[in-house]
């Protein structure tokens, strides 16, 4: 039968770290905090993605644009304002708006739109705005073509110049 000797003692057996389960509840606790911060903001951040993407869907489709625009919502949560029904701020950024005999006579190369308090029509089949602001970019030889005479870029920023084209009975250049 095996026998410790006297002068060794038996410190080392195994005792439970009372440290380590005095922090237990403080992580448990730390990881609910956590969930409850993040889990709110990663469904918020999706309902953005997801209105964004609906947004920018819906423009290109009205305005017949063969890329996407990029469309950001302003304001958190953005999750609130769906479920009120009104968008506090949409910014809406569009390149290469082709013309429409009816309603856009030019096309429009660059197109920056913030819109306020944007809210959709109870059938969803349309959009509207409090307010708008827009910031419309022509190219010269879409004004020019429009307008008759050539116009282009002034000796100045801010200004352009213009000048008189010679047309052909077919309208040609």
């Amino acid at each position: 039968m095996y026998r410790p000797h006297p002068e060794y003692r038996d410190d080392f057996a195994y005792q439970p770290d009372a440290t380590r389960t005095h922090r237990l509840p403080l992580v448990i606790a730390l990881a609910a905090l956590c969930a409850l911060i993040l889990v709110p903001v990663v469904v918020d951040r999706v309902a953005t993605a997801r209105v964004e993407s609906g947004t920018a869907e819906a423009f290109q489709e009205g305005m017949g644009t063969s890329t996407r625009p990029k469309v950001h919502v302003r304001g958190f949560p953005v999750l609130t304002q769906v479920v009120s029904g009104t968008l506090r701020h949409v910014d809406i950024s569009a390149h290469d708006i082709p013309a429409d005999e009816a309603t856009r006579p030019l096309p429009v190369t660059e197109l920056d739109l913030g819109l306020d308090d944007l809210r959709k029509s109870d059938d969803g089949s349309e959009a509207r705005a409090r307010s708008a602001e827009a910031t419309a970019r022509l190219s010269y030889t879409d004004v020019s073509d429009a307008l008759g005479p050539e116009v282009s870029q002034g000796d100045r920023p801010g200004r352009i110049g213009g000048g008189s084209r010679c047309r052909s009975a077919t309208g040609s250049p």
